[in-house]
């Protein structure tokens, strides 16, 4: 199992009324993984309250299940407000441009988290260069 980052691991600029809106865009080029590799999709301040997202590849694919979770920046324990259950435990992929919707239940982390999501069924050939897209958003609340 194999750790990646996503090539742009950081936040867009706030936005919003109250300039605390935040929407993470990695872009991840998928056929280099292999099953149960982890992909670090984003870095997400604490305090910050995720409101959901989608997920989506550039080409068809192969069906291709992913794991969306959040963990602990520091890498530390993985309790808290973090774990997979929290976004999304089976994103399933094959269409070029549909979104995904994650399917998740907003949450507050209590710490700086990183946004990832594990490689359960690649259903890509090795070498293929698709990219895929997630779009997260979520609002910079601060740590309470």
């Amino acid at each position: 199992m194999a750790e990646h980052k996503a090539n742009n691991y950081t936040q867009i600029t706030h936005n919003g009324e109250y300039g605390n809106k935040s929407t993470v865009n990695p872009v991840i080029t998928l056929g280099t993984y292999a099953q149960y590799d982890t992909l670090d999709l984003a870095l997400l301040p604490a305090g910050a309250r995720v409101l959901g997202g989608f997920i989506n590849v550039e080409t068809a694919v192969g069906t291709s299940t992913l794991c969306i979770g959040v963990r602990y920046a520091d890498g530390t324990s993985t309790g808290g407000t973090t774990g997979t259950a929290v976004v999304d435990a089976a994103v399933v992929l094959t269409t070029a441009l549909t979104p995904v919707v994650l399917d998740c239940i907003p949450f507050i982390n209590d710490a700086d988290t990183i946004l990832y999501a594990t490689v359960l069924s690649p259903g890509f050939a090795p070498g293929a260069g698709i990219e895929m897209h997630a779009v997260v958003d979520y609002i910079a609340e601060g740590t309470k």
